[in-house]
């Protein structure tokens, strides 16, 4: 579900997703030619809140509110991969088509597991699919554990309704952080978003989604 309203000069949205994620086939083969099928499912749930205002609505500057929450559920040796933070920012408009941005808050991001149930020699149990069979009584092994302030600022282009272009540079997860943004809708029924992320210490990413939709 999605919600999006306003409480006078204040645009509130919140929004909450649901996914479940099944693999039947293998997906790994062993030298010896054996299927292993080592991913069988798993459940995410996504939550996201914010609550801010415009420039000039009242202030003379945008500011913000958000937190957001990101949990994982692998059935695979009880994966889990959980990241939920909070944070302010601010929105300072240059020019009646630029802005500047920043934004800071806390974040706690943590991946986790269990070890394999092992047999009478310390060997790891292997079921029929080839997965390790989880022990329930293990601790949880936290395989990253990032947690503290994060932090960004950047420019917002906006030269028309129909296009804008973003760029940042903060710190999460971390490491140093650049990604940016064009968004350019031709019209009503198609919008095209391309992607680029950098972390410091690693290769560029980059990612473009069109959609299509009715008028």
């Amino acid at each position: 579900p999605n919600l999006q309203t306003r409480a006078g000069d204040v645009d509130i949205s919140a929004n909450y997703r649901i996914g479940y994620t099944r693999v039947d086939g293998p997906d790994f083969v062993t030298a010896g030619g054996t299927p292993a099928d080592l991913f069988d499912d798993s459940i995410t749930h996504s939550a996201t809140v914010r609550a801010g205002t415009r420039p000039y609505r009242p202030f003379p500057v945008g500011v913000g509110v958000g937190a957001g929450f990101y949990q994982e559920d692998v059935s695979n040796l009880d994966q889990r991969v959980r990241d939920a933070y909070v944070r302010g920012d601010v929105t300072v408009p240059i020019t009646p088509t630029l802005a500047f941005v920043a934004g800071v808050g806390v974040e706690d991001v943590e991946v986790s597991s269990r070890d394999a149930l092992r047999d009478a020699d310390g060997n790891p149990v292997i079921d029929t699919n080839g997965r390790f069979v989880t022990d329930p009584a293990a601790p949880r092994v936290i395989a990253y554990d990032a947690s503290g302030l994060i932090w960004d600022v950047g420019v917002v282009w906006s030269p028309s309704s129909r296009t804008q272009l973003e760029a940042h540079f903060g710190h999460r997860y971390d490491s140093e952080t650049f990604y940016g943004s064009f968004s350019w809708q031709p019209n009503r029924r198609s919008k095209a978003r391309p992607n680029m992320v950098r972390r410091a210490g690693s290769s560029l990413s980059s990612e473009a989604a069109t959609t299509v939709g009715p008028d």
